[in-house]
């Protein structure tokens, strides 16, 4: 089996399970007490569910800037891009943990291949926590290299979202 036909069948299997959880959370009866519904007042702000594509918005310029932080520079340059770089896209302190340990961030590990962008798979959202599937596009002067595929959970920012945790899959 040739890898795209490998990378094909996992995204539709990996797709078919979203879509089966998301389903079964459906179901889930909505309280009946309207008091018990409403947010508590000190409670922060959170994006309503089915802002799934702001989610996707703050992946994709993510998937954009990868290629800006060079993950096996000296610790200090790297730690400095990953600062500037995924700053109000990503949580301060995965931004803090990535910065301490450059080597486990996403980015530019060598300069050929790059990360070019991230093409949504899928994306879902409960109001709570937004999940993106996706995949990292790895370009060089000849064309994409590969897919790498990653999961991405975002936690809501007043408005938006930041990202909280990232994983290959």
């Amino acid at each position: 089996m040739t890898r795209s036909r490998t990378f094909v069948l996992f995204f539709a299997l990996a797709t078919a399970l979203l879509v089966v959880s998301c389903r079964r959370g459906e179901s889930a009866a909505a309280p009946s007490d309207a008091k018990a519904a409403a947010p508590a007042a000190n409670a922060v702000p959170t994006p309503r569910p089915g802002q799934a594509r702001k989610a996707e918005l703050v992946v994709e310029e993510f998937g954009r800037r990868l290629k800006d932080v060079p993950t096996t520079a000296t610790p200090e340059i790297a730690a400095k891009a990953i600062r500037e770089k995924y700053s109000g896209l990503v949580d301060p302190l995965l931004v803090e943990t990535w910065a301490a340990k450059p080597a486990t961030a996403p980015g530019r590990p060598v300069s050929s291949p790059w990360p070019e962008r991230i093409e949504i798979v899928s994306s879902t959202d409960s109001g709570a926590e937004a999940v993106v599937i996706g995949a990292i596009v790895e370009t060089s002067s000849t064309g994409v290299v590969r897919r790498v595929p990653v999961e991405i959970r975002l936690r809501p920012a007043g408005d938006s979202w930041l990202i909280a945790a990232y994983a290959p899959i």
